[in-house]
C-alpha cells in the first residue's frame, strides 16, 4: 500500500512527529489496515529527504505505542488500528455465564467510550490460558483475570506471573501470586 506522508519542512513541529500524525491519520481514515506494509526506515529517510534517526525515532514510537510491529527481515507492519482507543483491557474469564455476562456489561459500562475491551474465555484450561496471555503480552494496558482453574492451577499462577503486577486485576478469587 502507497501512502503519503505530510512533511512540511517549513513547519516548526519536528519531523518524527509529523511522520507519526501522517501515518495515524492514514489509519484513521482507514488507508492502512492491520497487516499492511509500510516503508522500511531507509525507503522512508530516502523518499523524503530525512535522516535515518529521524524515521526511526518515529517508528519506535510507534512500536512502543503498539501502532506498529517490526519483523526481522521483513519490516514494518500495522499492528493496531484502534488508535482512538487511549486504553486496552483483555478481560478474561473461566466461561461465560449469566453472572459473567452481568459482570461484563457493568464493565464495559463503566469504562467509558476511549476504552477497548476484549473478552476472551480460557475454559478452565491451562494450556489455552498460558497461549492466550503469552500471545498478548505487551498488547493490553491491562489484563483482568477471573482465575478459575480446577486442573493445573499451578501452571496458571505461573502464568499470571507473566503478567507485570501493575498491568494485573485479579476479579471474583485472590490468589497468592
Amino acid at each position: 500500500m502507497e501512502i503519503q506522508f505530510d512533511i512540511e519542512f517549513k513547519e516548526s513541529a519536528p519531523k518524527y512527529i509529523q511522520i507519526i500524525k501522517s501515518l495515524l491519520q492514514a489509519i484513521s481514515k482507514g488507508k492502512l489496515k492491520r497487516g499492511d506494509k509500510i516503508p522500511s526506515i531507509n525507503q522512508l529517510s530516502e523518499e523524503y529527504l530525512l535522516s535515518r534517526d529521524t524515521v526511526e525515532k518515529a517508528y519506535k514510537h510507534l512500536i512502543k505505542d503498539g501502532v506498529l510491529i517490526s519483523v526481522r527481515g521483513k519490516g514494518y507492519f500495522i499492528n493496531r488500528v484502534d488508535i482512538e482507543t487511549s486504553v486496552r483491557i483483555l478481560l478474561v474469564f473461566n466461561k461465560i455465564s449469566n453472572y459473567k455476562k452481568q459482570v461484563y456489561n457493568a464493565f464495559v459500562e463503566n469504562l467509558g467510550k476511549n476504552v477497548n475491551v476484549d473478552l476472551h474465555i480460557h475454559h478452565s484450561n491451562a494450556n489455552i490460558f498460558r497461549n492466550l496471555i503469552k500471545n498478548s503480552l505487551g498488547e493490553y494496558d491491562y489484563y483482568v483475570i477471573m482465575p478459575h482453574f480446577y486442573e493445573k492451577a499451578e501452571d496458571a499462577i505461573e502464568t499470571l506471573k507473566m503478567i507485570p503486577p501493575e498491568k494485573l486485576i485479579l476479579l471474583d478469587r485472590d490468589l497468592e501470586l
